[in-house]
């Protein structure tokens, strides 16, 4: 587009406003500063192009088309909304005299440049780099764009490169936003979709082996693009791709700079692990560990080769944790003191000397000590027989990813190790690695405790499961039971100021039944009227307290878990937050088929309930004094035997916003949305779609 056509165009819709430049151009378009004599604007002209075609058997004009695509570009651009997102204030369509052709016009906040030019400008003005201050202040921002569009909006930025990212001085600060939407993924896409990347800044799990892009891969993007932040260019420019990632894995990241503090350089080294998995978990933990808050290893704990279980030592004690009523204890405990790896080959020897266990003590008592005169043995799996322990080999170990259920039988009946059930103490950290275990026997966390998990399936016999007063961080694993018929517990979680955080994420929650109700009571002294002893709680998870600083879940899955309330997950006074989470087939006897909330207020995003049922209220979301905000999220197929099919409002006036209701039905009323009379929720922009006996009980 010429700038004459531009001028025409912002002269019929802003006779005020006048071009006075061009800010950049591409395929979609091009974007021009306007400004009249109070303010100044961006205006982004995107050409739009039609044909008339055959739809659903009925003719469609290259009009309709037209007018569809244009509410496409302002829908995608409300949708993504938020402080992380260039300002839009307007939008209009022109359609051109040519048949089937037309302008949209985009009204945004102007940006001076876009951060490429940012950083080459200061070259060109300077004869030098950015001063470290602002330049770390700058990596910082990003970071926190990045992570904030993807834990608050569910949005992963794919395309990420400095011309995609705009900044500029705002009230003596500086402000990074994204400029093109068009490199967004919704993150409930990814995978059914193409993706828009740039190779250059590509991680080399994307660029060489194909795989879609996730957020640790935006994380050695991210990593690149704070290098040319820092250096003016990218690390081994003059190499070709294949080349440029060798180099990155081999030698690291070339810093000329003397003056760049060595945490940044950690952080960053982290951020382009050739391995994802050896990449950190989030971009909270990145900024934090750019903040000097949490040790750059501690972020994401090391990963260990092989079919391992790693213990690592710390102090002893802590606070007991007894097990629920009913269930197998943890009384042989074979960890304690020390790092123990358990061996695949019997009879071996570590460096410290062989390592002999005490013989099994009873429940709730100190666990046995492991004789080692200094901090590392190696033990077969015969002499840790109160752990982990060798089944018979057999023809196929199982695969590490994902199974689909009717697998899951057959892994079983391959898995060769079994773990009997464990405490960890106060102090330690337990990491469990690509591994396929049994479990017979609950794993216990303390306060001040960690436990690892990544790439691995658990299989749980019935009445087991974990409980946790410390930290969990799982990622991409299985927790699921040994008969499906013969439901396991779940992960309970009883968050503290001393917990730490708690992640999950990528994962899968099969067949669990929840928490005994009686236990919550008397080991967490929960004693909501509505918990009764002989009830279960939290099919898939049950999780008391926690933040969305400390707890987090993300793109993980239940699947035909039930209980007595919270089919797949059960929150009790929680802001923990959910983020792109699926409830397939979850079940409560009583309310919230999917997931059941009292008196906590997080924040539920693009999340999924699909075919979860109650036997009262809330098929598939029951909110006792609970005022959650909830935005694109979809409900189909959800049902209750009282109200509320898809969502049950007791006592809570959540904020709902953007989320389908389809085929959702309840046998009294509010087949989508019900709301008792203490409650009030703020529905905006909902769709439903064939919810019987109605919609809602109120007016949206």
């Amino acid at each position: 587009m010429d700038r004459e056509v531009a001028e025409k165009l912002i002269k019929k819709f802003l006779p005020n406003f006048k071009v006075s430049g061009e800010l950049g151009k591409g395929s979609f378009g091009a974007v021009y500063k306007i400004e009249d004599e109070l303010k100044e604007r961006a205006a982004k002209i995107i050409p739009l192009n039609a044909m008339a075609g055959v739809e659903s058997g009925s003719v469609v004009s290259a009009d309709s088309k037209l007018e569809r695509d244009f509410r496409h570009i302002v829908e995608s651009y409300e949708r993504i909304a938020c402080d992380e997102i260039v300002t839009v204030y307007d939008f209009y369509m022109d359609k051109s005299e040519n048949k089937g052709a037309a302008h949209a016009l985009v009204i945004m906040e102007i940006y001076p440049m876009a951060l490429d030019n940012y950083v080459i400008g200061h070259y060109e003005k300077t004869g030098g780099p950015l001063a470290m201050m602002v330049a770390s202040k700058v990596i910082e921002k990003v970071a926190l764009m990045i992570g904030n569009l993807y834990s608050k909006k569910g949005f992963l930025f794919e395309d990420f490169k400095p011309d995609n990212i705009l900044i500029k001085e705002s009230l003596g600060d500086l402000k990074v936003v994204v400029g093109d939407i068009g490199g967004l993924k919704n993150v409930v896409s990814i995978g059914l979709t193409g993706s828009q990347v740039t190779p250059t800044y590509c991680a080399p799990e994307v660029l060489r082996k194909g795989q879609v892009p996730e957020i640790r891969s935006i994380m050695y993007s991210f990593a690149l693009l704070a290098f040319f932040i820092l250096e003016g260019h990218l690390p081994f420019e003059d190499q070709r791709f294949a080349t440029r990632i060798d180099m990155v894995k081999d030698k690291g990241l070339p810093f000329s700079r003397a003056e760049i503090p060595d945490l940044l350089k950690q952080v960053l080294a982290k951020c382009v692990a050739f391995e994802a998995n050896d990449r950190f978990t989030s971009f909270d933990d990145i900024i934090m560990a750019l903040r000097g808050q949490i040790p750059v290893q501690a972020a994401a704990p090391e990963e260990f080769g092989g079919a391992t279980i790693n213990v690592g030592g710390g102090a002893q004690g802590g606070t007991p944790i007894p097990a629920p009523g009913g269930a197998h204890t943890a009384g042989n405990d074979a960890f304690s003191a020390g790092t123990i790896t358990v061996g695949a080959t019997a009879g071996t020897t570590g460096t410290a000397g062989t390592a002999t266990p005490a013989a099994p003590q009873p429940a709730h008592t100190q666990p046995p000590v492991l004789n080692s005169s200094a901090g590392t043995a190696t033990v077969s799996p015969a002499a840790a027989r109160t752990g982990l322990r060798s089944r018979p080999r057999k023809s196929g170990s199982g695969g590490l990813g994902s199974v689909s259920i009717s697998e899951e039988k057959d892994l079983i009946s391959s898995i060769e190790k079994e773990i009997k059930g464990f405490r960890i103490k106060k102090g330690e950290t337990v990491k469990i690695n690509n591994e396929n275990c049994r479990v017979v026997g609950n794993i216990f966390v303390e306060s001040n405790a960690i436990l690892s998990i990544t790439n691995s399936k658990l299989f749980f016999a019935e009445n087991t499961g974990i409980i946790s007063l410390g930290a969990i961080r799982a990622r991409d694993s299985l927790f699921s039971a040994i008969d499906g018929a013969r439901k396991w517990n779940n992960i309970t979680i009883y968050s503290t100021p001393r917990s730490g955080i708690n992640m999950f994420d990528s994962c899968k929650f099969h067949f669990g039944r929840g928490i005994n109700g009686k236990y919550l009571k008397d080991t967490f002294n929960i004693t909501r009227p509505a918990i009764h002893d002989k009830g279960f709680y939290g099919g898939g998870l049950f999780i008391a307290g926690g933040t969305d600083k400390t707890l987090k879940l993300k793109q993980n899955s239940f699947f035909k878990c039930s209980a007595h309330e919270g089919g797949g997950i059960y929150f009790h006074k929680s802001l923990s937050p959910v983020e792109s989470c699926l409830f397939d087939k979850c079940s409560a006897t009583g309310s919230g088929g999917g997931m059941a909330a009292f008196e906590s207020n997080q924040v539920i995003n693009h999340s999924n309930f699909s075919n979860c049922s109650s036997g009262k209220n809330g098929g598939g979301l029951h909110l006792h004094s609970s005022n959650v905000s909830m935005e694109s999220t979809f409900f189909k197929a959800c049902m209750s035997k009282y109200n509320g099919g898809g969502i049950a409002c007791t006592s809570s006036s959540p904020t709902i916003k953007n989320c389908r209701f389809e085929l959702c039905r309840s046998m009294k009323t509010g087949g989508g949305i019900f709301a008792d009379p203490k409650s009030k929720p703020q529905a905006s922009f909902p769709s439903f779609s064939k919810c019987k006996p109605d919609d809602t009980n109120f007016k949206t």
